[in-house]
């Protein structure tokens, strides 16, 4: 029998790293419409000014609890080479993106992985749902973070290669480096710590208390005890870039601990029961949401435990497992809940399921019967899922470009239309977060620091008209998802605050203009499934449709008076 030709090893190389170039194709439209958004790049762009000028404490968010001067910088630098011409800062965005996608593939190959394997969770990560908020929008660190932490993994990998990793001093400072600067980008980069103690008891468990018979190849216990002194060596290192952390922080703050005034990031972080309860089904929501096809995986691995009693390459199985473990319970007293916190955990998600799926294909290749037939039927199964998650990314991705379109042609024609030290009345909560961030668009970035603006009440409003010449906006949203990229406007309180706003200026003469997109929306509610088995408040008081096909739309009105 003849053997089949293997390709040359360029193609092999392509090939395996094909999913980068699905990165760059994810990217394009995103480059194609660059536009900053109204969440904190108003923020990072003032912040970057002062810093420029000299102004140096603004890396340091005393006031919020927080220590990340690098993530500062890291936008600074863009600032001073692009200027305030958004492509580059998403040209940025997409070359960390794909060198995350490049580092989670050589991860997978430098732990045991296969080409396939390797491949498949580059490509499951690229096409995750988490991915679109933190490529298509700015003044994200998770991705810069995971760069930062996946280096640093691949380090310890390098380590579990040496014989006495004690002794390798460059890979350590490069770890101890790296570690750092993602705690510096992000602060909870630093459970880290405690995801790599969890890996060194588990390596220790399989080495000292699983039998052989779990194991395909009997070497793989010995694997394991050779990963230990490497674990250990990896958990040093990071409790030292910790520990030059908390000094840093202490030097910049005059306290290594997370102050929880009223301003600060910490200030509405809950352990009790009753918020953990809350957010473990809020949370609960969005894993149905952006990762139902972790169903083929789970069920494929408890197959094999119960039924074969093997444990395939727990490296690349069980420590993912591990990692999206820690990612979760992290984040259950968590203020926010928002789906580009979820990157980490999709990374963990996209490993355990591209090796799984490549264990799976060698091991139907030698099953028959229904044990093939039920492998085949629930890989089947996670494929439409799969789909589904596809369709949702598209809406997604359709939505945060809309949304950043409206804001961009709101913005610059108030800037280009309104008169020398005009006002400008926002019909926004003062709470919310798009209200100082118009502010900081229009002075900052749009370059009118001659606009007065505030927002809009009666008080402000007789002011206005008698002062001179103004502008009202106010934001148009209708069939909103909820399960979707943010907006710092809610479909309720847009309603009710246009519906204040017509009892206002229905007397006046105001000449209106409007910037308003519509599409139909194509998605998939599966965590509407849930509203079975949990109480019908919140999300599940809403009257949700399984395929969403309603009619989307995001937008502005603009009223100008020119006269006094």
């Amino acid at each position: 029998m003849k053997q089949a030709r293997s390709l040359p090893p360029f193609l092999n190389t392509l090939l395996l790293y094909s999913p980068a170039l699905v990165g760059v194709v994810i990217m394009l439209p995103r480059l194609a419409d660059p536009q900053f958004g109204l969440f904190d790049d108003g923020q990072t762009i003032t912040n970057a000014l002062q810093v420029l000028q000299g102004n140096w404490g603004v890396i340091f968010e005393n006031a919020y609890g927080r220590t990340r001067p690098i993530y500062w910088l890291f936008y600074t630098l863009i600032f001073k080479l692009a200027g305030r011409n958004p492509f580059w800062f998403f040209l940025v965005n997409a070359v960390v993106f794909i060198a995350v996608i490049v580092l989670i593939i050589q991860l997978v190959r430098s732990l045991g992985g296969s080409p396939f394997q390797a491949g498949s969770a580059g490509l499951l990560f690229a096409i995750s749902d988490p991915v679109i908020e933190n490529v298509y929008t700015l003044s994200k660190a998770e991705m810069l973070q995971m760069l930062l932490m996946l280096a640093a993994i691949l380090g310890f990998a390098r380590l579990a290669r040496q014989a006495q990793p004690w002794k390798s001093w460059g890979t350590i400072i490069s770890i101890v480096i790296l570690t750092l600067l993602a705690t510096l980008i992000k602060e909870v980069t630093l459970i880290g710590i405690a995801i790599t103690a969890a890996w060194l008891i588990l390596a220790w468990g399989i080495y000292r208390l699983l039998p052989l018979k779990w194991f395909p190849d009997r070497q793989k216990p010995e694997s394991a005890r050779s990963m230990i002194p490497a674990l250990l060596v990896f958990l040093v290192s990071q409790g030292i870039a910790g520990g030059l952390f908390l000094v840093i922080r202490t030097i910049a703050s005059g306290s290594a601990l997370i102050q929880k005034t009223a301003t600060s990031y910490a200030a509405d972080f809950s352990f009790s029961l009753g918020k953990i309860a809350s957010n473990f089904i809020h949370w609960s929501g969005w894993l149905l949401h952006d990762f139902p096809f972790l169903i083929f995986p789970i069920l494929l691995l408890v197959g094999w435990i119960l039924f074969y009693r093997k444990m395939p390459k727990p490296a690349l199985i069980l420590g993912p497992a591990i990692w999206m473990a820690a990612w979760f319970v992290f984040y259950l007293p968590w203020r926010f809940i928002v789906d580009y916190y979820l990157l980490p955990f999709s990374i963990g998600c996209a490993i355990l399921c591209g090796v799984t799926l490549g264990e799976a294909v060698e091991v139907m290749k030698e099953t028959y019967g229904l044990a093939r037939i039920t492998a085949w039927a629930l890989l089947s199964l996670s494929l439409i899922l799969l789909g589904v998650t596809l369709v949702n990314n598209v809406t997604n991705a359709r939505i945060q470009l809309a949304v950043d379109d409206m804001n961009a042609a709101m913005l610059n024609y108030v800037a280009s239309s309104a008169p020398l030290n005009s006002q400008v009345l926002l019909n926004l909560s003062p709470q919310s977060e798009y209200g100082d961030e118009i502010k900081m668009h229009l002075k900052v970035i749009n370059l009118r620091p001659d606009l007065t603006i505030a927002f809009l009440n009666p008080v402000n409003l007789d002011r206005v008209q008698s002062t001179g010449p103004y502008m009202l906006i106010t934001p148009q949203l209708v069939n909103q998802q909820i399960l979707s990229v943010r907006m710092g406007v809610s479909e309720p309180d847009v309603h009710q605050a246009n519906d204040q706003l017509q009892s206002l200026v229905s007397s006046l003469s105001l000449k209106t203009t409007s910037f308003l997109r519509q599409f139909r929306l194509a998605s998939f509610d599966l965590p509407s499934l849930m509203c079975v088995i949990v109480p019908k408040t919140s999300y599940c008081a809403k009257n949700n449709t399984f395929f969403d096909r309603r009619l989307f739309t995001y937008g502005w009105t603009v009223y100008r008076a020119n006269q006094p």
